[in-house]
């Protein structure tokens, strides 16, 4: 008989043998592996491995066997996310400008703007050959090409997604469509592909996999939107992680808490919305001001809670009905407490008056 929270402890637990720590130390092995003067990047040894763990929960779900060789196969394919994810952070950073994340050194900040675009390149590649190797000795050829289309799906997307980004025209920094669609594109993307991976890894049943996607989906979007709300959250615990204090909409960049306001604003509200958003006389810290005062006269957070209790009850709707379908009804029940943990990370990031208001929505 399997132990309570069995497959959570073999997943999140402290043990040397639990999967996050194999992972860990797979991680720090190809580490070891890049050209010498790459091989301390700060920004490689931090993170909280969420899309690794991701993609074995995703594989956990198919109820196949979880024993220390498959823990081991899957820490060895969960390698080609975490490092897609750290290309897409290393130019992330150097176009946002941003000096930091997590407190430690951007990469264009602590080498060069031109090493950090080649070595983003370099990641890439590196990550498809990971890839290609974990899926080597895939027993059903199927599998390798579903997952392989996953990978090159993905890169499209976030490209694209980034693309869309950078020639956001100013009336489009208040469209939510337009900025989900960005959302989608970009952080959705590679969470919910990470998810479908190891559950394709896995040979899940077809008929779940709508579910699983959606879930994926979802995820990204919550993330995504925390995310976003960090600044006005609260702005010490946004400069700390990202060397700066910043709505990203200053900088040309998306921002779904923008979008969220001027939707909430009368006709004659929104013209004004949008030129102080447009106000080039103003400094970084006066706009940042004028458009938090839009963000708590028209009390936005309430937007943001009613639009959160839509996606988490989308996600728990999802999970019941890959529930149903299963036998081990303790995979559910751990895979349940994952995504309270994450959800519970994630909402440390936007300020302890923020995580009392969304705790209760998103932690279940």
């Amino acid at each position: 008989m399997l132990e309570k929270n069995f497959y959570f402890e073999n997943i999140l637990g402290k043990e040397q043998s639990s999967f996050i720590n194999i992972f860990n130390r797979t991680w720090e092995k190809h580490i070891s592996s890049f050209p010498q003067k790459y091989v301390d990047g700060e920004q490689f040894n931090i993170g909280a491995r969420f899309r690794p763990l991701i993609l074995c929960w995703g594989y956990v779900l198919t109820e196949n066997n979880f024993d220390a060789l498959r823990k081991k196969e899957l820490a060895e394919l969960a390698l080609y996310i975490e490092l897609l994810h750290k290309a897409t952070l290393l130019i992330d950073d150097l176009i946002d400008n941003d000096s930091s994340r997590h407190g430690k050194k951007a990469f264009h900040v602590q080498y060069s703007p031109n090493e950090a675009i080649l070595f983003a390149i370099y990641l890439v590649g590196d990550s498809l050959e990971q890839l290609s190797r974990s899926l080597r000795n895939s027993r059903v050829e199927s599998t390798y090409f579903d997952i392989s289309l996953l990978f090159c799906e993905t890169i499209k997307s976030m490209t694209m997604g980034a693309l869309q980004e950078v020639n956001l025209e100013t009336s489009e920094f208040t469209s939510i469509r337009q900025i989900q669609e960005i959302i989608e594109n970009q952080t959705i993307s590679i969470i919910k592909n990470g998810l479908v991976t190891g559950f394709k890894f896995g040979n899940g049943r077809t008929e779940l996999i709508e579910f699983v996607d959606s879930i994926g989906f979802d995820c990204g979007y919550i993330f995504q939107l925390l995310n976003d709300l960090e600044p006005f959250g609260s702005f010490s615990l946004n400069s700390k992680h990202k060397g700066c204090s910043n709505i990203d909409v200053f900088r040309s960049r998306k921002n779904l808490i923008i979008a969220f306001i001027y939707n909430e604003l009368k006709k004659k509200d929104r013209v004004i919305f949008r030129q102080v958003l447009q106000n080039n006389t103003l400094k970084e810290e006066e706009l940042s001001i004028r458009v938090f005062q839009y963000y708590q006269k028209h009390r936005i957070i309430d937007s943001i809670k009613n639009n959160l209790k839509n996606v988490r009850s989308n996600i728990d709707s999802n999970i019941q009905k890959i529930e149903k379908q299963m036998s081990n009804q303790k995979i559910v029940a751990d895979f349940k407490l994952f995504l309270n943990l994450m959800m519970k990370e994630a909402i440390k990031r936007v300020g302890p008056t923020h995580y009392n208001i969304l705790s209760d929505i998103l932690i279940k």
